[in-house]
């Protein structure tokens, strides 16, 4: 049983995103450049806007993400899987 648990928590492990996620993920990445661009007030570290291109890059490729950059770029969309984690991790 604690294997599994490890496997879910452990953010190191590479998946990839299919289907509706995949379309979600490049949704809300395109959201965020559109708002960098657009709006005055809005802008995004140059570390943040490295980290969305490295996502999108692997999402529309169908490359392995890490699970952490993952959570960390598109947190509303995976509040079910960052619910599991412990509050270190969190």
């Amino acid at each position: 049983m604690e294997q599994f648990e490890n496997q879910d928590t452990d953010l190191k492990k590479k998946i990839i995103v299919e289907g509706i996620k995949k379309i979600s993920v490049l949704g809300v990445i395109k959201l965020h450049q559109i708002r960098h661009s657009v709006f005055a007030e809005v802008r995004l570290h140059p570390e943040a806007m490295k980290s969305l291109e490295i996502l999108h890059y692997h999402v529309e490729h169908n490359l392995p993400v890490e699970k952490e950059l993952l959570f960390k770029m598109v947190p509303e969309l995976f509040v079910r899987e960052i619910n599991k984690l412990d509050w270190r991790d969190r």
